[in-house]
């Protein structure tokens, strides 16, 4: 039997009247997710939903993405290791920032994965800004995405209650 927010258990001892009843199991009311809970899965979906559509664009436009950021497609090899590259990679970092959207228990899993795989992209970046020359300009709104995403995931990461 259920009595509120508890299973409650009564037994018939030796067939005489039953014993009285007890709880064996206390079943929490749902909580509502916090605030900081809420926005930190706004913003890995966003995150997600940007690295769907860049992964679209690589498997869809591999000669137009490739040319933006200085890269030339070798037929063969070179577009294979492209489309895995950057639509495979792509595609997998997209579900894996929207995955707590669907099972909420890997929210602080999926952030640190967020905050560490841009803190290394930061990085990289950084330092190929400052020893290349000839950068192109898409490579420029990369890097600006790039820090905003870090510096977000920074934010809700230390946000957390």
């Amino acid at each position: 039997m259920v009595l509120g927010n508890c299973i409650i258990e009564q037994v018939a001892i030796l067939g005489v009247s039953p014993a009285p009843p007890r709880i064996i199991q206390y079943v929490p009311p749902l909580a509502h997710p916090s605030k900081a809970l809420v926005m930190t899965r706004i913003f890995l979906a966003i995150v997600g939903v940007a690295y769907l559509v860049l992964a679209a664009w690589c498997v869809f436009k591999p000669g137009q993405t490739s040319n933006s950021v200085g890269l030339t497609l070798q037929p063969g090899s070179g577009q294979s290791e492209y489309l895995v590259v950057y639509g495979g990679l792509q595609l997998g970092l997209g579900l894996f920032f929207l995955w707590p959207l669907w099972q909420s228990e890997t929210e602080r899993t999926v952030l640190v994965g967020c905050v560490l795989i841009h803190a290394s992209l930061v990085l990289m970046r950084t330092i190929s800004l400052a020893i290349y020359p000839g950068i192109q300009p898409t490579t420029y709104v990369l890097a600006v995405v790039e820090w905003a995403i870090f510096l977000g995931s920074l934010w809700r990461y230390f946000s957390r209650a």
